[in-house]
């Protein structure tokens, strides 16, 4: 585990950097990953680790922005999917480091809590961009993921969407906006379906992500990925 903080925060009213720790199965991906984002001026490393224990330990000591994690640490295969979980307690939003398109890893990635997937062959232009859409609060996911997530929810039953309370979130019409957005249908189709024009159709899905505390589609689809995964964990631990 190295600890690489340095510069400290921009203080002459130029926006905020921000500041992430990477974590690599090796010390040498983690240094080449610092090493790219240094490279930009609004993101500063704070720290770096191959082991999760590390990680979670830096995470504390630093409070960073954003973390990106490979899939893989050096004490083993998917351990990125357990920091992200851990993380996902924090305030630190997790990008997930997947070396392919795996669609598994995508849906388990963004269900144990991660603002974001990057493929080890996009470029670290397309990871800068990344750490900074979810620094924002944005979720960082391209055409191929969402399609990922998409087919997941298709293959699953559509409950009533509750808070931890089991209160009902959302009346019955926005529920079944909600789920033909989970199935793909852009807001066209789904005027169509349901027999509304378009702008009603917009003016439920408002309501929807502010009722949710989401500001997308892809926020949408994840927030309800993630609301399945906790219910399927529910189950098994009553059974």
């Amino acid at each position: 585990m190295k600890n690489l903080s340095g510069t400290p925060n921009n203080q002459s009213g130029a926006p905020e950097r921000v500041r992430i720790l990477v974590s690599d199965a090796t010390l040498l991906g983690c240094e080449l990953l610092a090493s790219a984002l240094r490279k930009d001026d609004h993101i500063q490393v704070v720290g770096c680790a191959t082991k999760l224990n590390d990680l979670l330990s830096l995470n504390a000591a630093t409070a960073p922005d954003v973390a990106v994690i490979s899939m893989n640490l050096e004490g083993g295969a998917l351990q990125g999917l357990d920091a992200s979980r851990e993380l996902r307690k924090t305030s630190t939003r997790a990008v997930l480091i997947l070396d392919r398109l795996e669609r598994e890893l995508v849906i388990e990635a963004f269900r144990n809590g991660a603002k974001g997937v990057f493929f080890r062959n996009d470029s670290f232009l397309a990871l800068r961009k990344a750490i900074r859409s979810v620094h924002l609060g944005q979720v960082w996911a391209g055409t191929r993921e969402v399609e990922c997530l998409i087919e997941a929810l298709a293959a699953t039953a559509q409950p009533r969407i509750k808070n931890a309370m089991g209160e009902v979130l959302l009346n019955r019409r926005e529920e079944e906006i909600v789920w033909l957005v989970a199935e793909g249908l852009p807001n066209r189709e789904i005027s169509v379906r349901l027999n509304l024009s378009e702008h009603t159709v917009k003016n439920y899905l408002f309501h929807v992500f502010d009722k949710l505390g989401i500001s997308s589609r892809s926020e949408l689809i994840i927030y309800l990925l993630h609301r399945r995964g906790m219910k399927n964990g529910n189950e098994k631990s009553a059974a």
